[in-house]
């Protein structure tokens, strides 16, 4: 179960389903699926964003190597991420959203972030990945989430910022 946390089509489930309890007739659908869009899209860029820095990092998966730290060599398939471990892509998925949803409802903060956590250690318990993919990919998501949310139109909102305990709305042209 704590896998699926960082598995994309999970969130574009969840997405859907807040822009259709958001959705009330007259009200476009641009404006009821604001946080529908973050909560697909955050995840998806912290997937995508982990898959670039793993063809940047090249580091191997540890069933790979037998556990040892290995990097693969910048010729050996220069455009393929199989095989590779550094960052854990499910993970960044999974505290992308997190992060996206301790913003929404933060109530639950807790929630969300022993769910991505709880992907990142099932990923080592497995042997899919070191410890440290998993830092590395729970900082992608988190940055992630946070960059966009800093620049969704929720932050601008007083419910938005609310959210987040900033009392100001920021400077931005």
């Amino acid at each position: 179960m704590l896998r699926l946390v960082g598995y994309v089509p999970l969130w574009l489930l969840v997405a859907l389903a807040l822009v259709l309890h958001d959705h009330t007739p007259g009200i476009s659908l641009r404006d009821s699926g604001r946080r529908g869009l973050l909560v697909f899209g955050c995840p998806a860029l912290a997937g995508i964003a982990a898959n670039i820095l793993k063809l940047v990092l090249r580091r191997e998966r540890p069933y790979v190597t037998d556990g040892v730290h290995v990097f693969r060599s910048w010729f050996d398939q220069p455009f393929s991420t199989a095989q590779l471990g550094l960052p854990s892509g499910e993970t960044a998925v999974a505290f992308a959203a997190g992060a996206v949803l301790a913003r929404l409802f933060p109530e639950a903060r807790i929630l969300w972030y022993v769910l991505a956590a709880g992907c990142g250690l099932t990923r080592v318990a497995n042997g899919a990945h070191f410890m440290s993919d998993v830092v590395l990919a729970a900082f992608v998501g988190y940055a992630v989430a946070v960059a966009a949310w800093r620049r969704s139109p929720l932050d601008r909102t007083p419910e938005g910022r609310a959210l987040t305990g900033r009392t100001a709305a920021p400077d931005r042209p």
